[in-house]
């Protein structure tokens, strides 16, 4: 009996090894990849989820949505319209032939309905998202012709990644995409005038890191069962 008990404890110690191993390699391997091109980013991400604020507002008109914002399919949107009516955090704007100031309006993006924001947008997300994409834009574009600097920063459980494109000319949206080897916890969008926000889209799926480590688990466990009878 005592004679196996040494090698009882060495396996032990050698599955805790190996665990702790396991875990360290799958964190150290993490990272973030920006996608702009929206073909791309649906192959490699294949999305299950997605908000274009349709139907939020009554056709034809707008909605403004009061703090803390909108929380759609377990996302969370926060942002600040302070140029708008006071405790104004968002707006929805439902774009038809009869919306605000026709075709022309700066609202008016070809996106179907779309949100607004100003300078400062908070997207939280629920739980195990690894990828992550939003079409985007800026009003200013259509008054002085240029392009001006948006900036992404995504958080993780490793951290956070930040990345800036330009915004598109005219009345038009870029797309923007990312795909995480970590749950993507929240994104902050931040540009120095009006956003225009339109079909977000993501995937929510178990984490690999943590089903490798339960798969690794059962594992251990049967083999510390095998070396339990081995010492009867």
């Amino acid at each position: 009996m005592t004679f196996y008990r040494p090698t009882v404890r060495m396996s032990k110690l050698a599955l805790c090894t190996f665990l702790a191993t396991a875990f360290f390699l799958a964190s150290a391997e993490a990272s973030v990849i920006a996608f702009a091109d929206k073909a791309q980013w649906i192959s490699a991400a294949h999305p299950t989820n997605s908000i274009d604020f349709q139907g939020l507002a009554l056709s034809g008109q707008t909605l403004d949505v009061p703090p803390p914002g909108l929380n759609i399919a377990g996302v969370q949107l926060a942002g600040n319209l302070s140029l708008f009516p006071p405790e104004t955090s968002l707006r929805v704007v439902s774009n038809t032939p009869a919306g605000p100031g026709g075709p022309l309006d700066p609202f008016n993006w070809d996106s179907g309905d779309i949100l607004l924001n100003l300078s400062r947008l908070t997207i939280t997300l629920p739980a195990d998202v690894f990828t992550l994409s939003l079409e985007v834009g800026v009003t200013a574009t259509l008054y002085t012709g240029m392009q001006y600097p948006m900036s992404f920063t995504a958080y993780t459980a490793e951290g956070e990644s930040t990345f800036t494109i330009a915004s598109p000319p005219g009345q038009s949206l870029a797309f923007w995409g990312l795909k995480s080897d970590t749950p993507i916890t929240g994104l902050v969008l931040e540009s120095a005038t009006l956003q225009v926000i339109d079909n977000i889209q993501w995937t929510a799926i178990p984490e690999p890191a943590s089903e490798i480590l339960i798969g690794i688990g059962l594992i251990a466990l049967t083999a510390l069962r095998l070396a339990k009878k081995s010492t009867i």
